[in-house]
């Protein structure tokens, strides 16, 4: 079939009002209209000045529309490397994951076909979440950055091992715990005596993630809010989640504490946290909670101010 820039649009137009159940041929098109050069019938400068004049004109962000693109692209290069293995793929068409996933793929392998193919292959299968996948990102991004500051690449050898994936596994399940109200019913319970509060009413805590300051990473971040009778007081809490890097995080917060799945030879004052099945009554299934194995002792959080006007900014 010989196609026109006005036949693409035209089958493009009701695909991106679905966007998710139809981006496999979205890609399809996309491709065709890159590699045919079709944008030129439409007197673009580029594709990519096209790709952002029909997500303007679709009123989607081209942001959106690169998503698609990369993820066609990503699957498009695991079949030419599958078909070259002589192993069978599914079409594109026929795909029931999603456009960010495969995405996601893309970025986290930089350019590493086996990397690539890996991840790929993980998504198809079932064997790793979105959410899985953005944290292989996160650490990977991290890894290229201080790469780029020395000058040099980022080495993916440690992405092809599969004590990193179940490294990986655990931090995201520890990170969903984290999103529940364990401390709250930790505190309630205490038999801390520095943590106990008898005049406390009610705690709310929020989790932050990805705070530095002054060069220092800072692991999780729990801002722990406890409303008394006339007063509130807020505390921090830092959860380093299978180990600590950095020992200077005792100076930015009130309490340290460590989430690990085995034994760890923890610093002197911080507590442990372990990783609990428990069972989720609204949704009906097994899911992740937190223990309390060893209370942290109060830390002096000597900068714990500008912890605080940096978490206010996320």
């Amino acid at each position: 079939m010989e196609w026109t820039l006005a036949a693409v649009e035209e089958e493009l137009q009701p695909l991106v009002q679905e966007k998710r159940a139809t981006w496999p041929r979205m890609a399809e098109l996309m491709i065709v209209t890159d590699v045919e050069r079709l944008w030129e019938q439409g007197e673009h400068e580029s594709f990519t000045k096209w790709l952002e004049y029909f997500a303007e004109q679709m009123g989607v962000t081209s942001g959106y529309l690169w998503q698609v693109l990369k993820a066609g692209r990503a699957y498009a290069d695991y079949q030419d490397r599958a078909e070259e293995a002589g192993v069978s793929t599914v079409d594109m068409s026929d795909l029931s994951v999603s456009a960010e996933a495969l995405a996601l793929c893309d970025k986290i392998s930089c350019s590493d076909p086996e990397v690539a193919d890996k991840y790929i292959k993980k998504v198809l299968d079932g064997d790793i979440s979105t959410q899985e996948l953005k944290e292989v990102w996160q650490d990977v991004k991290e890894r290229k950055e201080k790469a780029e500051a020395t000058g040099t690449e980022v080495d993916t050898t440690f992405l092809k091992t599969d004590t990193y994936s179940a490294e990986n596994e655990f931090k995201v399940r520890a990170k969903k715990a984290l999103k529940t109200k364990w401390l709250e019913a930790s505190l309630s319970a205490s038999s801390s005596p520095h943590l106990q509060r008898g005049t406390v009413e009610k705690t709310r805590a929020k989790v932050i993630s990805g705070v530095q300051v002054n060069g220092v990473k800072l692991p999780e971040l729990i801002i722990e809010n406890c409303s008394g009778q006339n007063e509130t007081d807020i505390k921090i809490h830092a959860v380093a989640i299978g180990n600590v890097e950095d020992q200077s995080i005792p100076r930015y917060v009130n309490y340290c504490w460590v989430l690990t799945d085995s034994d760890y030879n923890t610093p002197d004052g911080w507590g442990v946290l372990k990783m609990i099945e428990v069972y989720d009554e609204k949704k009906e299934e097994q899911t992740w909670g937190i223990n309390v194995e060893e209370w942290p002792k109060p830390q002096k959080a000597t900068s714990r101010d500008e912890l605080i006007i940096m978490a206010l900014l996320k």
